[in-house]
């Protein structure tokens, strides 16, 4: 999550609290999950921990505001899967490689994955 926040404050086209973030794909659908994670159900977990998971947007919203950070998430799924069916989106990498979170008309996109 700080590395994602990091990736948008230092996007020169990025505006805090502005600027509107589409999350596209999901960290349990990446092949390269950190070996100290475990599938349960559908849900990544982090070993020896219950109740942990990485599952849904909001998470991250959660997780910005408990850093301080207001991320204006775009919640509408018209708008994300518009923003999934471009082109431009699907040529982008996936997190964590270079390039992943990028301004796409106006608002910014973060690709956790592929879908």
């Amino acid at each position: 999550m700080t590395r994602v926040l990091w990736e948008l404050n230092n996007n020169p086209t990025y505006i805090r609290n502005k600027t509107r973030v589409v999350i596209i794909g999901e960290f349990n659908r990446r092949s390269n999950l950190n070996p100290i994670t475990y599938n349960y159900g559908g849900y990544n977990k982090l070993s020896g921990y219950n109740e942990t998971s990485i599952t849904y947007n909001l998470t991250f919203s959660s997780m910005a505001s408990l850093l301080g950070e207001k991320m204006i998430i775009e919640k509408d799924d018209q708008v994300i899967e518009q923003y999934k069916e471009k082109e431009s989106v699907r040529q982008m990498p996936s997190y964590p490689d270079k390039g992943y979170c990028q301004l796409i008309e106006d608002r910014m996109v973060v690709k956790l994955s592929p879908y």
